[in-house]
């Protein structure tokens, strides 16, 4: 079964010779909201049996975690101050109340130390000492400071039980580890576990190492002269970002004089930077004694990119999830991942598309020859070329095919025939070709028959008179 172990510590610090390091009450285990993580002490996994040295394990955050074994556990709130600034601390693996198993698992503290105050090296065994109290379930076996066994061992779960654990290094300059070794016994059945360790902030210490009036235990910078009341120099507020284009003001609350880098005199000073730039700021305290403070005003690059595009008539171009068709200048303002801004402007031109219709028509049987194709049966022919400015150039043939006229006609008369402005006295086939209305041939043809006349010459004798064809002669 997974295991988890809880822990509660008291943390004092005294003899503090820099202070990278944050305000001792800060260090207690289970500095937030029952059932969340805890901001800064660590975890390892569980081990079933002695576990390896703490270097180089994987650690993930702790639980703050009151609830394990309510009425056995020391409640946090009876404790007399300042043990009750915390909670107590488990795994976040498994439900700490149902462990059945013997085993191991460490909690890690992590410190970032300078490398000096006023030239006490804190690589120098007592340069530097963190004080622990607390309570543990069942009981702590070991402490480490960077991996190396200080031999500590003890405490219980119960009021007037904890352990008081005094660490004088071996420290480094920089990052700095304190793994605290903690065994669970269930005895077969299930048992909680848990660690938990609550700082002293209100412990006395009068040592003075910067000389500033302040005692290093109530001093957050004890390596470094300052007037303010927590020990440290005013800051220079705010230490800002801003945007390019874009102004901060920037300032010192505390009395006295000043004299900026800028040669400003006043507390507080508006600046707009072109580019990351540091500004100090001396002051004179009434006592003529001067501090010299710094601040950082970082500019975040904005950004500006244009683009031109082309398209033709009729299509769109997508910018800024919008779409466009029509030419003109386009600007999107979009946020960094800093908050500044991403300008983006777009140039689009449309071309248009050009359309040129010819009208044509020829003759019944003729052909038209249009880019180079021969035509002869009406209607609309569309040839689509690409212009110089790249869209289409659509050339369209209308063509009409007008009617040939025609006609044929059987006459017949005698002796001759006149058509046209020609007489015709023989039989036989003609044709006349003119144009119609429309230009276009009329063609006309006769089947033209010539009958002869039949002369017979009779001799008629007759008395008086003779009638003949309806005529007496």
């Amino acid at each position: 079964m997974q295991k988890q172990i809880l822990l509660l510590f008291l943390i004092l610090t005294l003899n503090v010779y820099s202070q990278s390091f944050p305000n001792p009450a800060g260090l207690s285990t289970g500095q937030g909201s029952i059932g969340s993580l805890d901001p800064i002490w660590l975890v390892s996994p569980w081990f079933s049996s002695s576990p390896p040295n703490p270097i180089g394990l994987a650690y993930s955050p702790a639980l703050i975690n009151n609830n394990c074994a309510p009425g056995a556990w020391v409640n946090p709130t009876t404790l007399p101050v300042p043990i009750n600034n915390g909670n107590w601390i488990t795994g976040n693996d498994a439900n700490c109340a149902n462990n059945t198993a013997d085993g191991y698992r460490y909690f890690r503290l992590t410190l970032d130390l300078p490398a000096d105050c006023n030239g006490n090296n804190i690589a120098i065994n007592g340069n530097y000492i963190l004080y622990l109290s607390g309570y543990v379930d069942n009981s702590i076996t070991d402490v480490f400071v960077n991996g190396t066994s200080l031999g500590i061992s003890g405490g219980n779960y119960s009021a007037g039980s904890q352990l008081n654990v005094t660490l004088p290094g071996p420290w480094i300059t920089g990052i700095n580890f304190v793994d605290v070794q903690v065994f669970n016994i269930p005895n077969g059945s299930a048992n909680p576990y848990g660690l938990l360790f609550v700082a002293n902030s209100s412990a006395s210490a009068m040592a003075d190492t910067d000389g500033d009036g302040i005692s290093d235990i109530n001093d957050l910078c004890p390596c470094e002269v300052g007037y303010a009341v927590n020990g440290c120099p005013p800051p220079i507020t705010p230490n800002t970002q801003i945007c390019q284009g874009e102004s901060t003001s920037i300032g010192v609350s505390s009395s006295g004089t000043f004299l900026w880098n800028t040669g400003e005199t006043t507390s507080s000073i508006l600046v707009a930077p072109l580019n990351t730039t540091l500004y100090s700021c001396i002051i004179t305290y009434s006592n003529n004694i001067q501090e010299n403070l710094s601040t950082t005003v970082t500019v975040l690059q904005s950004y500006t990119a244009t683009e031109s595009q082309i398209i033709c008539e009729g299509e769109s171009y997508l910018f800024g999830n919008n779409q466009y068709n029509q030419s003109g200048n386009y600007t999107v303002i979009n946020q960094t991942v800093n908050g500044c801004d991403s300008i983006s402007n777009l140039q689009l031109v449309v071309n248009p598309i050009y359309s040129d219709v010819f009208f044509q028509s020829i003759c019944q049987g003729e052909t038209l020859n249009f880019e180079g194709i021969n035509y002869s049966i009406g209607g609309l022919y569309e040839n689509i070329l690409i212009s110089s400015q790249g869209c289409d150039s659509i050339r369209i043939l209308n063509l009409s095919v007008l009617d040939t006229s025609f006609s044929i006609q059987n006459i017949t008369e005698c002796t001759s025939y006149f058509w046209n402005g020609q007489l015709y006295s023989q039989s036989g086939q003609y044709t006349f070709v003119t144009l119609n209305q429309f230009g276009c041939d009329s063609i006309a043809i006769i089947d033209l028959v010539i009958l002869n006349p039949i002369i017979t010459n009779s001799t008629i004798v007759a008395c008086e008179s003779y009638n003949w064809n309806g005529q007496t002669y």
